[in-house]
C-alpha cells in the first residue's frame, strides 16, 4: 500500500508542477503573442538588414565562374517553451526567436569545374572578399579534380566539398554519379512568423542542370531576432 501511495503522490507532484508552468509568466508563447513580437520595428528591421547581408553572400559568387541560376530564402520565427522541469532544452527562455536561411543555386559548364575552383579561390583572396574560400582552401578539390579523383596516386571515393564556419559549397559529383538533390518547396506563407522565396519561382534544379553542373551554396541559419523572458532582447 505505501508503494501505491508514493506513486499517487509522484503522479501529483507532476500535475501541480505542469498546473504551475501553464499559469506562471514562464509559460509557452501564445500564436497572438508570437505573431505581434514577430511584426515589431526591431524585428521586421533586424530581418530586413539580415536578409539583405545573405543576398549580397550570395551575389559575391557573381565574381567567379558561377552563374546565379536559385535563391532560397526561409524566414521562420518560433515562441518560447513553457517552463521545463525536466528535459531542459533552453527553449523556455525565450519569448521568441527568428532565423533566416539561405542557400543559393549555381550552374558552370561540367568541363569547368577546375576553372571555377580557381576563380572561388582567387576572388577569395582579395582583401575585401565576402567569399570564406580562398586559395588554400580550394587546393585540395583542385589536385583531386586535376588528378581525376586521385591524391597521392590513390583514388579518393569521397569527392570534395568546401565548407568553412557557417558556408559549405557543394557540386554535383564527376566520379561517384551524386548529383545534387532537388530543392524543397516552400512551407506555407504565414507572415510574419513563416515567410519562403524562391526566386525564380518556375526554376529547379532538373531545370538548372540542363545549362550544365549545378552548385549549391549553403548559408547556416542566422538567428536576427530574439526576446527573452526576462527583458533581454538581441538583434
Amino acid at each position: 500500500m505505501a508503494q501505491r501511495g508514493n506513486g499517487w503522490h509522484g503522479i501529483l507532484l507532476v500535475l501541480l508542477l505542469l498546473a504551475a508552468a501553464a499559469c506562471s509568466p514562464g509559460g509557452a508563447t501564445s500564436e497572438e503573442e508570437l505573431r505581434k513580437l514577430a511584426g515589431e520595428g526591431q524585428a521586421v528591421r533586424a530581418r530586413q538588414e539580415t536578409e539583405e547581408n545573405l543576398r549580397t553572400l550570395v551575389k559575391a559568387y557573381d565574381g567567379t565562374s558561377l552563374d546565379l541560376g536559385l535563391l532560397i530564402l526561409e524566414d521562420r520565427c518560433v515562441g518560447g517553451a513553457a517552463r521545463e522541469y525536466f528535459f531542459q532544452s533552453g527553449d523556455d527562455q525565450y519569448r521568441i526567436r527568428c532565423w533566416l536561411t539561405a542557400t543559393a543555386y549555381y550552374t558552370a559548364p561540367r568541363d569547368e569545374l577546375v576553372e571555377v575552383l580557381t576563380s572561388i579561390g582567387r576572388e577569395g583572396d582579395r582583401f575585401d572578399s565576402l567569399i570564406t574560400f580562398d586559395r588554400d582552401s580550394v587546393r585540395y578539390p583542385l589536385a583531386y579534380y586535376r588528378n581525376r579523383g586521385k591524391v597521392g596516386g590513390r583514388s579518393q571515393p569521397v569527392e570534395p566539398q568546401l565548407s568553412a564556419g557557417s558556408t559549405t559549397l557543394t557540386w554535383d559529383h564527376l566520379y561517384s554519379e551524386k548529383p545534387i538533390s532537388e530543392s524543397q518547396p516552400c512551407s506555407r506563407n504565414d507572415p510574419p512568423v513563416r515567410r519562403c522565396w524562391h526566386e525564380p519561382t518556375d526554376t529547379s534544379i532538373r531545370k538548372l542542370r540542363q545549362r550544365g553542373m549545378v552548385f549549391q551554396l549553403s548559408l547556416s541559419p542566422k538567428e536576427y531576432h530574439y526576446v527573452m523572458k526576462y527583458g533581454k532582447t538581441g538583434t
